[in-house]
């Protein structure tokens, strides 16, 4: 298989947001309304790994303090070895294969990868683990669209120096209002497109903590299901002037899971 991953020097592998939670159970069950679906983990000892589609997250009860960004697949001996070379040193090293680094707004970057990632992720595969036919991976469920993960952070320019070390790339936003996008070399945001990458959105000032922002998906007719399911949606699906639709949601640790979708995002009908 000819590899579908962006064409990083080094490759950093599979970008998995990790959510600290208090109860295991409740956020699998919140989750689980959004057709975030298990796919892998260990539930009895205190972690899940969640899909949906190209989305995919990964939750740890009492294992972390505070949530993280997870690359996945890539040669970490290499990727260190790199980053070393672009000044970046390792704050933690875990183990002779994992090691993390810690961004100016104390998030810590993790790299971690076993033998089978390092050949998963080489051959192509686009996501961490295997993807079982007619799973949520194959399109049952609500389609969420596209995940991009919100940084907020205290310094826009030193934030996102530190992601550009790592080997991500501007790729839109406005700097001077306070936001940027950051993506994989050649994995950038397309207007309707699908995307297996996790975009990082950094934001100085404009959003309290980090964001799940779920991006493409028809917002009404996710909304409407989650109210049949029984969340709480809040204030509901806003409507702006340009006809694009937002949702604001919690999970049971305060985590934000913003869906917005403007029209030229959609990956659905007009």
């Amino acid at each position: 298989m000819v590899s579908i991953h962006p064409s990083e020097t080094p490759p950093l592998g599979w970008l998995v947001p990790c959510l600290a939670v208090s109860d295991l159970a409740a956020s699998l069950e919140f989750y689980a309304k959004l057709d975030l679906v298990p796919y892998g983990g260990s539930p009895s000892e205190g972690w899940s790994m969640l899909r949906n589609r190209a989305i995919e997250i990964h939750m740890f009860q009492g294992h972390i303090p505070r949530d993280l960004l997870n690359f996945r697949g890539g040669d970490t001996n290499v990727i260190r070895n790199a980053l070393l070379g672009r000044g970046l040193e390792v704050s933690t090293v875990q183990s002779e294969w994992s090691f993390t680094y810690v961004d100016p707004d104390g998030r810590e970057v993790f790299f971690d990868t076993s033998d089978e990632e390092l050949e998963d992720y080489a051959a192509g595969k686009p996501l961490t683990g295997p993807i079982p036919e007619n799973d949520v991976h194959s399109g049952p469920g609500l389609d969420l669209g596209n995940l991009t993960y919100c940084c907020a952070c205290e310094d826009l320019v030193a934030t996102s120096e530190f992601y550009q070390t790592l080997g991500l790339v501007r790729a839109g936003g406005e700097p001077t209002s306070g936001w940027e996008i950051l993506a994989r070399t050649d994995h950038r945001p397309v207007p309707g497109k699908r995307v297996t990458a996790t975009y990082l959105s950094l934001f100085e000032g404009l959003i309290p903590s980090d964001v799940l922002n779920l991006r493409g998906g028809d917002v009404s007719a996710i909304a409407r299901t989650l109210a049949e399911r029984g969340l709480d949606l809040g204030e509901g699906v806003q409507t702006g002037d340009d006809g694009g639709e937002s949702l604001m949601l919690a999970d049971p640790d305060g985590h934000t899971v913003f869906l917005d979708t403007m029209v030229p995002e959609r990956l659905y009908g007009s």
